[in-house]
């Protein structure tokens, strides 16, 4: 478990990682999901932690949220443990990134 507990701190130390996903990941690990995230996170934390960490602050500057308010009104179901639900929440940031470069910003608001 020492490599989970490694993972989850590192995590914890990113301001951009927010405390649901934080807590969501630590589930999933516990279920030792041989998923793609899980895989990636034990292989390679701090580059997975920092690309995750990217595109939530790039969300949160467009969308004026929090990480925590981000992860939230994405709809995000942290009661999924299904770890393939964080590429589509990944995905969805992706597209919330690239809406206000292509002049959408009003699509942001509310």
């Amino acid at each position: 478990m020492f490599i989970e507990d490694n993972v989850i701190e590192l995590m914890k130390e990113n301001q951009f990682i927010p405390d649901s996903l934080i807590k969501y990941t630590e589930k999933i690990l516990k279920k030792k999901s041989q998923d793609k995230y899980i895989c990636a996170l034990i292989d390679n934390p701090i580059r997975v932690i920092n690309s995750i960490a990217a595109i939530i602050q790039e969300a949160c500057k467009a969308t004026q949220l929090s990480p925590d308010d981000l992860f939230h009104k994405s709809g995000f179901n942290k009661n999924d443990l299904d770890p393939t639900k964080i590429g589509s929440f990944l995905a969805e940031l992706r597209i919330v990134n690239l809406l206000p470069a292509n002049s959408f910003p009003y699509l942001l608001a509310n």
